[in-house]
């Protein structure tokens, strides 16, 4: 349990603790989404599964569906949450998908002939061939996942902008 609470100063990537609410109200349900001023792309997904809180990226990193839907089932001692939108399974504590692809499960027809993807690294839309681009998809697919903390009967979330539990209004940017 890392220490801190409230919105103290953030690490060098702008993270702060931000505090979500009374544990005992957020453990009444498996999942609730928490809204970010930052974008629909920035929202977080808070879980409580099996006595433990967790939290990921709200929207599938696969096709963005919304996770805060899908099941959660135990396999082999690893907790997943899966996309209602593809059936796409990640873990709960790392975000890494089970889900491959198997052998004939697309048509070569389907796969387009190039993709303009967003480096992260690079900060910038990279150009891909399909074969790159599809070799790529079937390794990539991770959900980011943050911190989350109990303090003094609170849950605290790792992330870079503020989150609620009820919407931003639109005009908001931090």
């Amino acid at each position: 349990m890392a220490a801190g609470s409230g919105d103290e100063a953030g690490d060098a990537g702008g993270a702060s603790w931000r505090l979500i609410g009374p544990a005992s109200e957020l453990s009444e349900k498996r999942c609730r989404l928490m809204y970010s001023p930052l974008g629909h792309d920035a929202d977080v997904c808070l879980f409580y599964v099996k006595g433990e809180f967790f939290a990921m990226d709200a929207r599938c990193a696969h096709s963005g569906g919304p996770l805060c839907e899908g099941d959660i089932e135990e396999a082999d001692g690893v907790l997943q949450v899966f996309c209602p939108w593809h059936d796409y399974n990640f873990d709960l504590r790392t975000g890494k998908s089970g889900t491959t692809l198997e052998e004939g499960a697309f048509d070569a027809q389907d796969v387009p002939p190039c993709e303009f993807l967003f480096c992260p690294v690079a900060q910038q839309l990279v150009f891909l061939p399909a074969l790159a681009f599809f070799h790529l998809v079937i390794s990539f697919y991770q959900q980011q996942v943050y911190e989350v903390k109990l303090e003094d009967g609170n849950v605290y979330v790792k992330h870079a902008g503020h989150l609620s539990l009820k919407p931003f209004p639109a005009d908001q940017k931090t």
